[in-house]
């Protein structure tokens, strides 16, 4: 790679995404309340109804959606085949990914509990291009990617029909994504300009006692004392704060904000996720940012 080489961001797209929400959020285009039906109204008589954008923000659909990487069966995996990432082996599958959405089912009421789901994010991106009258990639352009001076384009997946993934089809390069990381560790700003709106920063990084209380509720794997998932980014201290958006394959952007830090990572590991892997790396970056803030 070169300083000029876009790599695969995985689900540090969703946090790109979830930035962009932000700024139609400040503008008035949707808000997090919205029901999803009131800007897709063909999703009426679907799963989605009740379903509104902040249970799509911190992963708390009730839609029923397998996120097993491991599993090539898996509905994280088979969807794929939609976005065109794999060779179409199912032959029912829909033709875009529009028309996959209503074919999902519920597995518990929506604003249950913590469980991330890839497909959340790419609904959310569905009601964001509805709400504001405009594709992904264009709004990802003209809300996040000119305004905080990015030094290349960058590049996103799409399905046969142009729908977006954004759930981790965004590419982008490594000096671009530390330009991201710098904004959400300014409040948002950049040479004095809102690029991110501070109040969807404040947002994320107060801890909402529902939303801390969902995500310490999900029993697959220990959480950190006081930590949540808000607004696509994962947060470890609030108060510090840090937090980062995070990737399988070992993509990532943390923010420091004691030390003043933010590391972009692109990575190729040899598997999806392994835990003793994102545990050391977390531990990592956390020591690598006390020891540069120190």
């Amino acid at each position: 790679m070169t300083a000029d080489t876009t790599h695969l961001l995985m689900s540090v797209s969703k946090s790109v995404t979830s930035a962009v929400c932000g700024s139609l959020v400040e503008a008035g285009l949707l808000s997090p309340t919205d029901l999803v039906t009131k800007h897709i109204p063909e999703l009426a008589g679907t799963s989605w109804i009740g379903c509104t954008v902040r249970h799509l923000l911190d992963m708390r659909a009730g839609t029923r959606f397998n996120e097993d990487y491991d599993d090539l069966e898996a509905d994280v995996r088979v969807y794929e085949q939609v976005y065109l990432w794999r060779p179409r082996t199912h032959a029912e599958l829909p033709a875009d990914i529009t028309a996959y959405y209503p074919t999902l089912v519920n597995q518990r009421p929506h604003g249950g509990p913590f469980d991330y789901r890839s497909i959340l994010t790419d609904m959310l991106a569905w009601v964001m291009e509805r709400a504001a009258g405009a594709r992904l990639a264009d709004l990802i352009s003209a809300h996040l990617w000119e305004p905080m001076g990015a030094e290349f384009d960058a590049e996103v997946t799409v399905d046969s029909h142009g729908n977006a993934m954004a759930d981790g089809g965004v590419c982008t390069t490594l000096r671009d994504l530390a330009r991201f990381g710098q904004l959400l560790l300014d409040d948002g700003r950049r040479d004095g300009r809102e690029v991110i709106p501070a109040a969807w920063i404040r947002d994320t990084l107060t801890p909402d006692p529902d939303s801390v209380e969902a995500y310490q509720a999900e029993e697959s794997e220990p959480r950190r004392l006081g930590s949540y998932y808000r607004n696509q980014l994962w947060v470890y201290d609030p108060a510090g704060p840090i937090f980062r958006g995070s990737g399988i394959n070992g993509q990532s952007v943390f923010v420091h904000g004691p030390a003043k830090v933010v590391i972009a990572k692109l990575s190729a590991w040899p598997v999806a996720w392994e835990d003793g892997i994102a545990d050391r790396t977390l531990n990592a970056m956390l020591a690598l940012a006390e020891q540069v803030g120190g």
